[in-house]
């Protein structure tokens, strides 16, 4: 057991000896993926707190707050000044994460935990922050408070786009290693697919691989170097702008044509046309549903089921074909109505430049989990100590009902506030449809395909 793991055992034992109140305490949890950022906000959150109020922490978010009332102190996590200040800096969440929607799932094991403590904290995503917005309708006269975060960066309240924790440094991590990527495509002449996380949004992958970038002349003259004289080599799929896959293969092989390489830039999510149409009508059908869980349909056969001629070539490959029909007739969804499983995209696209566009040798490339545990960059940092910083004044001054802490789009933590907003109307629509952030025109010339 290392130190930290050592140091947050003692702390939720020491609780127990300590016999805090909890009507002068206080618990919360940092639900979804992890990121940058968590643990400066519950950093400077704690160290903010006026003396005589006690600060918890919940193990492993929902699947912590969610047990049973009589064995909810085993997960809570003492966040005294010492503990505190070794957040501070920290990668992740020193919490541990979980997907799992207490509210929905356990309703009364959650609320019966909740109940006895003065105050209630959080980050999420929509689905967390929005969990901890419906908890704050539960108790109208608690003071529960919260912030955004997700590497997304897809996050809005109260219909206007936020920042999120976390976003920032997953896009300078990112967008080093794309175009290191990118500068080995040009060495070698070859073509690569790099698939980026980002479910409902594209704009990580977007703000990763742009060919302009807004801070251009802030990067190091390395980096400037490489976007400056690779640009015009660059694809960037996202789900926001579906495009077939034999548009996909026409660009890339114009592309390769007239510069010997070419990367194509692809968030998770992205969707040709033809791949959503076929999967909502073949999921439609029960009797091949069957068929497939039963294990009585070959994946040879799968193309043969398609309409789309382009898409039927690229499901010949039979481990593709498999790969679709378990997406069509065995999806999962997490408790927030997600698909758990919905990374792959980028073997649909190899498969249709090598089947379609007779590419001989396509790499695949993954760039997803490493951005939520990298080191905060400063940015994020100072974001989080503000945000806590603010959520403490709230705590303090006793204010009751649902509050978010914020920054919105365009705001600058190196020299504003965050703003004190109502916890409602939590949503994931800070996407690259926002047309006041990203026009048509930003996206086209950026390398966005549509």
């Amino acid at each position: 057991m290392d130190m930290k793991s050592k140091r947050l055992k003692k702390t939720s034992v020491c609780m127990l000896r300590l016999g805090e109140s909890a009507q002068s305490s206080g618990i919360g949890l940092t639900g979804g993926g992890d990121c940058a950022g968590i643990a400066d906000f519950l950093s400077s959150l704690a160290l903010n707190l006026k003396p005589g109020l006690t600060m918890f922490g919940i193990k492993n978010a929902g699947a912590g707050l969610s047990v049973l009332p009589e064995k909810f102190k085993d997960q809570l996590i003492l966040v005294d000044k010492k503990l505190a200040r070794e957040f501070k800096g920290q990668s992740s969440t020193p919490f541990g994460s979980a997907r799992v929607n207490a509210l929905k799932e356990f309703p009364e094991n959650t609320l019966a935990n909740i109940k006895p403590y003065k105050f209630m904290y959080g980050t999420g995503g929509d689905d967390h922050l929005g969990m901890l917005a419906a908890i704050s309708a539960k108790f109208p006269d608690k003071i529960i408070v919260g912030t955004f975060k997700s590497i997304d960066g897809d996050g809005c309240i109260n219909g206007k786009p936020a920042q999120m924790l976390g976003f920032r440094t997953a896009l300078e991590h990112y967008r080093q290693d794309f175009w290191a990527i990118v500068q080995n495509a040009h060495t070698h002449g070859q073509v690569h697919v790099v698939e980026f996380f980002g479910r409902k949004s594209g704009k990580l992958a977007f703000e990763s691989a742009r060919k302009y970038p807004p801070d251009f002349e802030k990067l190091p003259r390395e980096e400037k170097r490489k976007i400056k004289s690779f640009r015009e080599c660059v694809m960037i799929l996202v789900p926001e702008k579906p495009v077939s896959l034999k548009k996909i293969v026409e660009k890339a092989v114009s592309i390769k044509n007239a510069c010997g390489y070419v990367v194509i830039a692809v968030a998770e999510g992205f969707l040709p046309p033809e791949l959503a149409t076929e999967m909502k009508r073949l999921a439609a059908d029960g009797a091949l549903k069957s068929q497939w869980l039963a294990r009585d349909l070959n994946p040879l056969k799968i193309h043969s089921l398609v309409r789309d001629s382009s898409l039927a070539s690229v499901l010949k490959d039979p481990l593709l074909a498999a790969h679709f029909a378990e997406t069509v007739w065995n999806s999962k969804l997490d408790a927030f109505g997600n698909v758990v499983s919905l990374s792959g995209i980028r073997h649909f696209i190899i498969s249709a430049l090598k089947e379609l566009g007779g590419m001989k040798k396509v790499n695949e490339l993954i760039r997803n989990y490493e951005a939520r545990g990298a080191t905060p960059c400063k940015y994020d940092s100072v974001m989080g100590e503000k945000i806590g910083k603010m959520a403490a004044s709230l705590i303090n001054k006793g204010v009751v009902g649902g509050k978010a802490v914020v920054y919105f789009e365009g705001m600058n933590p190196f020299k504003q506030s965050p703003v004190v907003v109502p916890l409602v109307d939590v949503t994931n629509k800070n996407t690259l449809n926002n047309k006041g952030l990203y026009g048509e025109e930003v996206l086209k010339r950026n390398g966005v395909v549509a």
